[in-house]
């Protein structure tokens, strides 16, 4: 049975019958031939043919049956190789799972499988580099190292360009594309024939298999490349697998090399322990790196400095600044990028070298940096350096890299928060220190001011009281003369106490933020002769001159002329108390012009005994005095200069002494001043109480916007003033007194609601009207602070220049307003404010309740209803109703003066009617006339 199954006898059998009835047959045909007709018959004939047929038939069929046994076999051995190899590599996937014991497996497997194949290799797509590299190989004994190839290189890189499976018979037949591999140049490996088949995960081409014979051509068959293809399929799995290991491999120990790290930094919270902590771990983290540092970001120079490095001479490295957008350090932090530097010693990279003039880096050859970063905020890099290989970092060694220094840039902030903190602990912690210091001694200062003050009031209330006695007590026929001494000492006494407490009030104003400049053009001189009248008295009593050396041509000054005078008193009066009897007190003034601005300084010189040099620095303090003792010779609380430095200062100005002691001394106070010529300070006085006809003051510090206003103005014929500062626009309304005023809001300085309540506070600006040209939609808010327009930017030019038009139209003209009718049911406000608006010069009509209100209004017509709105009776709100619903009452401007706190249904049943809601006890009678001028204008 083992015999007949065997193909090679049944074929040998199959012949040897086939010659044997082939043999017969051709005795029987050969009597044909022969001449002898006689021997042959019919019978004869028919039976030879009819055998030779069987014979030949009978052997043919044995013949076929016997090839496609022969087939049959050949196709089962086939598949049997075929499923051995699949079993083999469905056992690589269950054994291995490494990736690189996979690869070489599997190339491994395919040659075995494929006898012809003398070599091969597996090629695997990197995406980031988008190029082939072998990942195992076997029978490539002179492989370049680092071998790879981009896609449509060679019939490999061809296969994963095109996605196609390749059968090459003879490689130097083929088209030039599929032989080229650059790499390769002329010392291309003996390649004769080859097969490759593509591998694919999830329809997506990964890289191939290929498989080569280097001395015969046309070795592979197609049987060949379907075995190859058949086997690339589990290949491809076995590959994802792997790969996915590889890949929870790594990031498996990414995450147990993050969580130690970040576990390690904190804790600590010193800064430069947590730094050294960084450098350490992350070059300890990848292999590859032999060095490398931190570097922080010196946010006010634009520097990068090393902090902490590992692998360097600490020595060579101290001090080292590397500037923003040099070396790749700071080129990460000007492009805000993690990157490696494959092999910095290529020209590609000679940009990120430090010195032009070097042909390499001598002692980095591969790096890569991260940028150390908190949110949106760079703080810095972290780099590692390897000084002798090149092309060393792999992109996955970039991510862990930067994974960490996301954990780093946190710790290093957290120490550098926490080290502020404690300086900023120990700095409070001095202060805190100095601060009690000064608090005893503030303790002490005030309870000597408190003993001296005492002791300065009791005099003059003394001399008061005594005096006053005195008068009373004396008879009529006292002369007198006596009567006015006693005035005249009760006069000084009492004018004496009230400067103890205005200087008292005036420094607590100072330092409460009460006290407000009233800036204004004045002439030094005329200042100096009203000092002078006033310490008349003191000179003479002590026979001393106050001689005043003031130069003809000394500007107009522009200050507080009253805190001037209060400094120049404080001063003088000092001068002559600590002056010897028949002494010269001097008053002298200096003009400087400087570059950073003009400057104006007077100085007052007495003939005293003078301050010693440690006392100089303390007699401008508050209730400090040279001899605060209770033995004292002079008299005084230490406040005079106290509040004469803190006037001067509010001026932007400095006040200083000059002194030797047994010498005398110099006081001297300097003040910013802007210059100007006496005919401007005549016009600007001759304009006070009165509009300029065409001047516009332009508050806006956008210097483009400001001057496309100035144009559109000037064209219209009007005089454009800028001013850029909050601060300025007040001292600049009253120099000039314009026509109106645009005020934007947000300006330096001060903001334009701070302006616009000063404006409407100052009685010289009250009444000039202000329009807020802004970006922000305020009405409101404006409205209630006295604004007269509201124009919201882009600026609607034309409806500028119109109300601007009306203004001037109206400037100087009658008031519009004669006739008001005031409507309220409380007496008291019905009598205020009908006297006010009286006194104002309006004809006021008055109605105790609602329908007593709209009679007179039908009656009389008022120009004005001012209206409560809460009345017995019919309401306020009843008679606004009305007044909307006819026509001859329903233009008739209202506005509500109410104790009621407003709805928001309220709100919207007065809307449309009501020009102005004010209630009662929060606005002052001049409010009230504000908008009674605002609602008619």
């Amino acid at each position: 049975m083992k015999l007949l199954d065997n193909w090679q006898f049944r074929v040998v059998i199959a012949v040897f019958l086939i010659v044997g009835m082939a043999v017969p047959s051709l005795i029987f045909v050969l009597p044909i031939a022969l001449p002898e007709p006689a021997l042959l018959n019919f019978r004869s004939l028919t039976v030879g043919l009819a055998v030779w047929i069987f014979c030949v038939g009978g052997g043919t069929f044995l013949l076929i049956i016997n090839l496609q046994s022969l087939a049959r076999k050949h196709e089962i051995t086939r598949k049997s190789k075929q499923f051995d190899l699949l079993n083999a590599v469905h056992e690589t996937l269950i054994r291995e799972i490494e990736p690189n014991r996979v690869l070489e497996k599997i190339i491994e497997l395919a040659i075995k499988a494929i006898p012809s194949a003398e070599k091969g290799c597996v090629l695997i797509l990197n995406e980031e580099k988008r190029y082939l590299e072998v990942r195992a190989q076997k029978g490539y004994d002179d492989l370049p190292a680092n071998f790879h190839i981009k896609p449509g290189e060679g019939y490999g890189g061809e296969a994963v360009s095109q996605g196609k499976n390749f059968l090459i018979h003879d490689l130097d037949k083929e088209d030039a594309r599929l032989r080229t591999i650059k790499a390769f140049n002329s010392n291309r490996p003996s390649i004769k024939s080859a097969v490759t088949t593509v591998l694919k995960i999830r329809d997506k081409v990964v890289g191939t298999i290929s498989l080569e014979n280097g001395v015969r051509t046309h070795a592979f068959t197609e049987h060949d490349l379907k075995l190859l293809e058949s086997f690339a399929s589990p290949a491809s799995l076995a590959i994802e697998n792997a790969m996915l290991y590889e890949s929870v491999r790594k990031h498996a120990r990414e995450l147990e090399m993050l969580n130690r790290v970040n576990f390690e930094l904190i804790q600590s919270l010193d800064l430069q322990t947590v730094l050294q902590k960084v450098i350490d771990s992350a070059v300890t983290a990848i292999p590859k790196a032999k060095m490398g540092t931190v570097l922080l970001l010196d946010e006010e120079n634009k520097n990068l400095e090393v902090k902490a490095s590992r692998g360097y001479d600490p020595e060579v490295l101290k001090g080292f600044v590397l500037p923003v957008g040099k070396g790749f350090s700071g080129a990460a932090v000007l492009q805000r990028k993690s990157f490696i530097i494959s092999d910095l010693s290529l020209p590609l990279y000679k940009k990120f070298w430090l010195k032009e003039e070097q042909a390499a880096p001598t002692k980095i050859r591969s790096a890569m940096t991260a940028v150390l970063q908190v949110k949106d905020r760079l703080i810095g890099t972290i780099s590692l350096e390897n000084p002798h290989e090149a092309d060393v970092f792999k992109e996955n060694d970039l991510k862990i890299l930067t994974s960490f220094a996301s954990q780093a840039a946190m710790a290093i902030e957290n120490a550098r928060f926490y080290e502020t903190l404690e300086k900023e602990v120990e700095q409070r912690t001095s202060k805190l220190r100095e601060m009690n210091t000064k608090i005893v001694e503030a303790d002490r200062l005030k309870s000597e001011f408190l003993a001296n003050m005492s002791h300065e009031l009791r005099t003059p209330l003394n001399a008061i009281i005594g005096f006053s006695e005195l008068l009373l007590d004396e008879s009529p026929e006292v002369e007198v003369k006596n009567q006015r001494e006693c005035l005249t000492d009760i006069h000084q006494s009492g004018k004496h106490l009230l400067q103890l407490i205005n200087d008292i009030l005036d420094l607590s104003k100072i330092e409460a933020g009460k006290m407000e400049l009233h800036l204004d053009n004045f002439i030094l001189t005329d200042l100096m002769y009203s000092v002078q009248r006033t310490v008349a008295p003191l000179l003479d009593k002590k026979a001393q001159k106050l001689k005043i050396d003031i130069p003809k041509n000394f500007p107009v000054l522009f200050a507080d002329p009253n805190k001037i005078r209060q400094v120049m008193l404080n001063l003088v009066s000092n001068a002559i108390k600590f002056s010897p009897n028949q002494t010269d007190i001097r008053v002298t003034s200096f003009y400087h012009e400087e570059k950073k601005g003009n400057m104006f300084d007077i100085a007052v010189a007495d003939h005293g005994r003078g301050i010693r040099e440690e006392d100089q620095k303390i007699i401008f303090d508050e209730f400090r005095q040279i001899d605060g003792s209770t033995t004292r010779e002079d008299q005084g609380t230490g406040l005079g200069l106290a509040l004469c430095r803190r006037l001067v200062e509010m001026h932007g100005g400095r006040i200083w002494v000059e002194s030797k002691y047994g010498q005398g001394s110099v006081f001297k106070f300097r003040i910013p001043q802007t210059q100007l010529k006496m005919d401007e300070v005549v016009e600007n006085l001759h304009q006070a109480g009165s509009y300029s006809s065409d001047f516009i003051l332009v508050v806006e510090d956008d210097l483009q916007s400001a001057n496309l206003m100035k144009r559109f103005l000037e064209l219209e014929g009007y005089r454009v003033v800028n001013v850029r500062n909050g601060n300025e626009v007040l001292t600049e309304a009253k120099k000039i007194r314009p026509l109106a005023i645009t005020l934007d809001i947000m300006l330096p300085g001060k903001d334009g609601w701070d302006v616009l309540q000063e404006l409407k506070s100052d009685s010289v600006t009250q009444a000039i009207p202000v329009f807020i040209v802004s970006v922000m939609d305020k009405k409101d808010k404006a409205y209630s602070l006295h604004a007269d327009d509201y124009f919201v930017k882009p600026l609607d030019r034309k409806q500028m220049l119109n109300r601007i038009g009306a203004i001037k139209k109206r400037n100087g003209a009658k008031n519009q307003i004669d006739r008001i009718l005031v409507v309220d049911d409380d007496d008291n406000a019905l009598f205020l404010t009908t006297s006010f608006l009286e006194k104002e010069g309006f004809l006021v009509k008055k109605a105790r309740d609602g329908n007593k209100a709209l009679d007179m209004i039908r009656m009389e017509k008022p120009d004005l209803v001012i209206l409560d709105l809460l009345m017995p009776n019919m309401s306020g709100f009843e008679v606004m109703e009305i007044m909307r619903n006819e026509s001859e009452l329903k233009n008739i401007p209202l506005i509500v003066l109410t104790a009621k706190e407003l709805t928001p249904e309220d709100r919207v049943q007065m809307s449309g009617q009501v020009k102005k809601f004010m209630q009662k006890a929060s606005y002052s009678i001049h409010d009230l006339l504000y908008e009674i001028k605002r609602v008619v204008g």
